[in-house]
């Protein structure tokens, strides 16, 4: 005869289901896990034998009500829509980090200050380079007034 757990024990990951699915929703890594999962179900899908299928869905027209100005494709929603609100959610996050979190004293937000600025500056200023470089290379015999 087996030996089997008390039954509290078999039932303590049940007891609460709903607070436990509550704590999973609010916590920062639910919203993760979808996004990590469509990533990698696009990458197969953009890679296998049914890829034309995956491009089109980016092409599909998609409308909002019965005037054409709101007619564009499922990529031009995305890119003018929902990106429009992402970086404005974004803005809104830092905007509240700046003036009751992390950020809002100027000793704690000089890092993430720096930290943005020479994501600005620096690829600014190494652009020229290699773009001239390729230039020359390409173009050996043009004036060098024209490249810049």
């Amino acid at each position: 005869m087996k030996n089997f757990p008390p039954i509290a024990t078999q039932n303590r990951f049940l007891a609460h289901p709903r607070s436990m699915l509550e704590s999973f929703i609010h916590s920062e890594i639910s919203g993760s896990i979808p996004l990590f999962a469509a990533t990698v179900v696009a990458l197969v899908w953009a890679n296998s034998p049914w890829s034309a299928s995956y491009f089109a869905l980016w092409k599909l027209p998609l409308k909002i009500g019965l005037r054409p100005l709101f007619s564009m494709s499922l990529h031009h929603w995305i890119d003018d829509g929902l990106m429009t609100i992402f970086f404005l959610v974004v803005g809104l996050e830092i905007k509240r980090e700046i003036v009751k979190g992390e950020l809002s004293s100027f000793r704690q937000a000089t890092l993430p200050i720096v930290a943005a600025l020479g994501g600005m500056i620096l690829p600014a200023l190494l652009y020229p380079w290699p773009t001239r470089a390729l230039s020359r290379l390409i173009f050996p015999f043009t004036n060098p007034q024209i490249l810049g």
